[in-house]
């Protein structure tokens, strides 16, 4: 798996989408999001517009990450995997959910069953705070885990809503 900017691997979506439509299939984003010892998974649906959950797992199962995900990946034509990182305040050095996702998605790197993806990171700060506002005619407990079984997707869909609106606004400004 390789590193990109988040510009980068949304420009690669667009330009192989548009040259895979042509041939008679898609291609697809993953959206992945660690959170307190699990990573939930998301995807996003044909025309990469809306994210819809896949599946949440313990990390310490990667046997179970590397036996599931790669047919899917392969399955959905996924192109590359956008990654909640948390949003860390400047003042602070490093934060405890940041170095959790880091070495997970090292330890995803070491597995070699990822070859070929690009992966990006996407600050997950607003989409927990809207998941967080929207949950709250729930008890504390069954809030606290929609929440974090939500994350992958919403993060994702706040990733692909940002670059969306960016397109819509430079073919505006094009006119």
């Amino acid at each position: 798996m390789k590193y990109v900017r988040p510009t980068t691997l949304f420009r690669k979506l667009i330009n192989t989408n548009r040259r895979t439509l042509a041939e008679g299939y898609d291609t697809r984003l993953l959206g992945l999001d660690v959170c307190d010892n699990y990573v939930g998974f998301a995807f996003s649906e044909f025309s990469n517009i809306i994210s819809q959950g896949l599946m949440r797992l313990k990390i310490n199962e990667m046997d179970l990450v590397t036996q599931h995900i790669p047919p899917f990946v392969y399955q959905q034509n996924v192109i590359g995997i956008v990654v909640g990182k948390p949003f860390v305040p400047s003042e602070l050095k490093e934060d405890s959910n940041e170095i959790e996702v880091r070495k997970f998605i090292s330890d995803l790197c070491n597995t070699r069953k990822f070859e070929g993806l690009e992966y990006t990171y996407w600050c997950d700060v607003f989409a927990s705070k809207h998941l967080e506002s929207s949950a709250t005619g729930w008890p504390k407990h069954e809030s606290d885990s929609r929440v974090k079984e939500m994350a992958a997707v919403m993060t994702l869909q706040a990733y692909l809503d940002h670059f969306w609106d960016v397109e819509r606004e430079c073919k505006i400004a094009k006119k």
